[in-house]
């Protein structure tokens, strides 16, 4: 809207805000594929599989069902300066399956009630997600665009307590400051990661 102002401060008023987007942004990504496995042999099985990967790319819609106009890009005159990591990014990704069976036995009562019977479990770890950091009412930059990221203190670790406890700050807040105004911050786009999950299934 503003820079519609600037080239007709007649008309440019009329406009609420407008999100600027073209065809020119890329992503890329690398991967690794770990898998081993273990065939039935003595009434067990199992098998296993570990992703390393890494998705780079530009600013993308955030919500895949077409892009509000708040969703642009933070430097309207440079399209790479929203390039990190893409919001599909896990770095890591592990899965296991166990699978046992019980034996026969001799006994024929036991055999009946104990025998054939199969216990099969499932165990995946995900890295984290990607973390955008931004703040959407302020306008340091001073250009109209929101959710503009702010500055990294040097030397201060930006994660906070990542032990997963409940009530627990995830991030310092004491490593984030807002930039000068008229400047962008130096933080990058999806630059921080949140905590990994896991989940056993049996």
């Amino acid at each position: 809207r503003r820079y519609l102002t600037t080239l007709n401060a007649a008309n440019g008023k009329f406009f609420g805000p407008v999100a600027r987007y073209d065809d020119g942004a890329t992503q890329s990504y690398h991967g690794m594929l770990l898998s081993v496995q273990k065939r039935l042999s003595k009434g067990t099985s199992l098998s296993a599989n570990y992703t390393l990967s890494h998705c780079i790319g530009n600013f993308a819609d955030i919500n895949a069902n077409g892009p509000p106009a708040d969703e642009t890009y933070i430097n309207p005159n440079n399209r790479n300066f929203d390039r990190g990591n893409c919001d599909i990014d896990r770095r890591h990704l592990f899965n296991l399956t166990a699978s046992g069976q019980t034996p026969k036995f001799n006994n024929k009562t036991v055999n009946m009630l104990a025998s054939g019977w199969r216990l099969s479990g499932i165990y995946r770890y995900n890295a984290g997600a990607p973390i955008n950091v931004n703040y959407n009412t302020t306008d340091r930059a001073l250009n109209g665009t929101l959710r503009q990221r702010p500055n990294l203190v040097s030397g201060v670790n930006p994660y906070g307590d990542t032990s997963g406890g409940p009530n627990t700050a995830y991030l310092n807040p004491a490593a984030f400051a807002l930039p000068a105004l008229g400047t962008f911050g130096n933080l990058g786009w999806n630059a921080l990661t949140g905590p990994g999950t896991w989940s056993p299934d049996t």
